[in-house]
């Protein structure tokens, strides 16, 4: 639905105003300095920042417009990224007061007014209903790395996956493609130089603050730690504030880096110069507190051939290998697991050739042991040796399987789903890797799973946390792929299909920040379309990290379709929500036709921009420095589809630093079409003389004969 062009610029011809409304309906005009201190006075170059807000004035469908104008003479906008505007709404601008456009003028001295257009639906005070479309969950098979480079692991950053190229040591190159197409999160990769990679360039995803953490070297000092990329904007990567966190104030080399294991939000990556067990905590962008733990080692350190540190979490502790010793820590106590302190297994094999330790389980999924695959010796989670469980037909494979020569560079993390483990096999430089599953329900190799042409070299097999059958891979050959989990067929298909909705669809950002895109929930109301059924939709609800709700997991609606959310709060959702639905074994198609009216409290539609005090005219007294007076005018107008439109109007005036000699500045306000008279001007800044009894009648009736034009549209034209 977009503003009758003939509406506007007869109303904007005339200068007069629309439509008043009570007192209650107050547009809010906030004018505050960089500091958020109110601003009442203006000298040269300060910078303030305005906000401009008011309610919806009509129920239903509505078409509302947020202006704010402001004096050109004394007041130019700074830049146009400083401008927010409802998420999906246009933002245009004007230098007469009259006609509007979507592009901003060459020249922003001669802005005179802002103003976005976007389409609501009110139910009241700060009520909203949006009305959500289905995307269908979907996994590409395969796709290569836009650079040619390889990989190592991969992390889920929501809708996208990142890898980071490994054995980089000059800079750190980062690669994103879409999970749904394959598509490249922006043109190419992205590179940070100063740092570097070497053969384990794990990745890790913080979700909450949209970052992604590398582990490399800062190139300046040869620190080992990690590296922060900003990705809170996908397609505008950048490092971020504080970009590295050193672990270790030693020099290391790029390779001493191992292989790193997630416990929470903390990361444990063994540093093979001095087996220290590094670790750092996402949550607080920081080291972690508790001293560095010392692993056990056979005193020789990294040789310059093989030897690389292997973490892995399990059940909240740190299971590790280093030169001839494998242990458990555990990071509650920061110290060995159980009461045995230094309990670890001598090994007197090479450690060239060597895994992660794998987990073994019992038919019902309990954890019997962690085991080290070169020697099949295992711990328990006290970390005490223990006789070793693992079934004899698992066994014999990995006998028939040593670890290829091609591991040493820290391959073998192995992916575990549904009480089944999926080992990369790799028997010489040039096999065509397969992938192999060993199902501990059975007891026996997965049936009818077939790990053929899964990977070149594959370096990490790792479980999709929103598809519950489906694994990828990343390694040398430059690919990551994906195959399902039951067969080993190449690409994620599940029997049940799955939609989402996404938070931008459900709950757009009205408010100038995020804090105001949701404030209470109420309802969603589900449209099902012929041939599904309401009774068959389960309803799952993510919070703004991707985590389940507990209370919110595959909720069934009423009969009309309805699923109440009043008991949901906005601390348990965030501001950023997903709704997924599945439905059964349905078509996919027909599931994504699915929508879905979402009620919900939330503020009122903004404008925020930053204006910078200047003289923009020719000053009598010469003095280039003084500025005049400014007037900053800010009004909502809403627009219902059937109805006449109706306005309300703030006005702010800062004095200047010369207000009679700098310029000769009109203060009149702006004519904006709808907005209320509140005493202060009205007139257009012509100075123009309207008779008001003639020209109100005129604006009448040009309303009325434009408005029966106006709400024959449909909506959305």
């Amino acid at each position: 639905m977009k503003h009758s062009s003939k509406i506007l610029a007869g109303i904007a011809a005339i200068g007069l105003v629309l439509s008043p409304v009570a007192a209650m309906a107050a547009t809010t005009l906030t004018v505050t300095d960089t500091n958020g201190n109110a601003k009442t006075s203006i000298a040269a170059n300060d910078l303030i920042n305005v906000s401009s807000t008011g309610p919806v004035l009509t129920s239903g469908m509505t078409s509302q417009s947020v202006y704010a104008m402001f004096s050109n003479q004394s007041l130019q906008l700074q830049d146009t990224n400083s401008i927010t505007a409802p998420e999906g709404w246009s933002v245009e601008y004007t230098t007469d007061g009259k006609t509007w456009s979507t592009t901003a003028p060459a020249d922003l001295k001669t802005v005179k007014g802002i103003r976005t257009v976007g389409n609501v639906n009110s139910q009241g005070k700060n009520q909203f209903i949006t009305t959500a479309a289905s995307t269908l969950v979907e996994t590409n098979g395969s796709f290569e790395g836009s650079g040619g480079g390889d990989g190592f692991n991969i992390a889920f950053a929501g809708d996208a996956v990142l890898n980071v190229y490994h054995h980089n040591h000059q800079d750190v190159v980062m690669d994103c493609h879409l999970k749904a197409t394959g598509n490249a999160c922006w043109e190419g990769t992205v590179s940070f130089s100063g740092y570097g990679t070497g053969n384990a360039s794990m990745v890790f995803w913080d979700a909450t603050n949209k970052h992604a953490w590398v582990q490399s070297i800062d190139n300046s000092t040869m620190n080992p730690g990690m590296l922060c990329i900003d990705l809170s904007t996908f397609s505008n990567p950048n490092l971020c504030s504080t970009p590295f966190v050193s672990l270790q104030n030693v020099e290391a080399d790029y390779n001493d880096l191992g292989i790193t294991a997630q416990v929470g939000a903390k990361l444990y990556i063994p540093d093979a110069d001095n087996w220290k067990l590094m670790c750092f905590d996402m949550a607080t962008s920081a080291a972690c507190t508790d001293p560095q733990f010392q692993m056990p080692n056979n005193g020789s350190g990294r040789s310059t051939s093989t030897a690389f540190g292997r973490a892995q979490a399990m059940d909240g502790k740190i299971y590790f290998s280093t030169t001839g010793y494998i242990g458990c820590y555990n990071p509650a106590t920061n110290d060995f697991c159980g009461t045995s302190s230094g309990t670890s297994l001598n090994e007197p094999v090479s450690t060239e050739y060597q895994y992660p330790m794998i987990p073994i389980r019992n038919s019902a999924g309990s954890l019997l042991g962690m085991c080290y695959f070169d020697t099949q010796q295992c711990l328990n989670d006290q970390g005490v040796a223990i006789t070793s469980p693992i079934p004899a037909n698992l066994s014999t494979w990995m006998t028939n399987h040593p670890i290829p020569q091609w591991a040493t560079n820290d391959a073998g993390i192995w992916g575990e789903l549904n009480n089944k483990l999926y080992l990369p096999v790799g028997p010489s430089d040039t096999a065509t890797n397969d992938v192999y599953c060993y199902d501990f329900t059975t007891g026996d190799a997965c049936a009818g799973f077939n790990g053929t042409d899964l990977g070149l070299r594959i370096y990490a097999i790792q479980a999709d946390p929103t598809n519950g059958n489906c694994m990828w891979t990343n390694g040398d050959g430059a690919q990551i792929t994906n195959f399902t989990a039951d067969t080993g067929k190449p690409g994620c298909v599940s029997e049940i299909p799955t939609v989402k909705m996404p938070y931008t669809a459900t709950v757009p950002r009205m408010s100038c920040s995020d804090n105001g895109r949701v404030l209470a929930w109420d309802s969603i109301s589900f449209v099902v379309p012929t041939g599904l059924n309401a009774a068959d939709l389960k309803v799952t609800i993510l919070d703004s990290n991707g985590n389940e709700i507990t209370g919110y997991v595959d909720r069934t609606v009423d009969a009309n379709g309805k699923l109440d959310l009043t008991g949901l709060t906005v601390n348990e959702t965030g501001t950023q929500p997903t709704i997924k639905v599945t439905a059964g074994k349905v078509d996919s198609a027909l599931l994504s036709q699915l929508t879905a009216n979402v009620k919900f409290k939330a503020d009122n539609p903004e404008l925020c921009f930053q204006l910078v005090a200047t003289q923009n005219c020719d000053s009598p007294s010469g003095d280039v420095t003084a500025v005049g007076n400014g007037l900053i005018q800010s009004a909502v107008i809403s627009t219902p589809v059937s109805g006449k439109p109706k306005g309300d109007e703030k006005v702010v005036t800062l004095t200047g630093t010369n207000a009679k000699t700098a310029c000769a500045v009109n203060l009149q306000k702006q004519s904006i079409p709808g907005a209320t008279t509140d005493g202060v001007g009205g007139l257009p800044d012509t100075g123009a003389t309207i008779n008001p009894a003639l020209a109100l009648l005129a604006v009448l009736a040009l309303v009325a004969g434009a408005y029966g034009v106006y709400s024959t549209r449909k909506q959305g034209e």
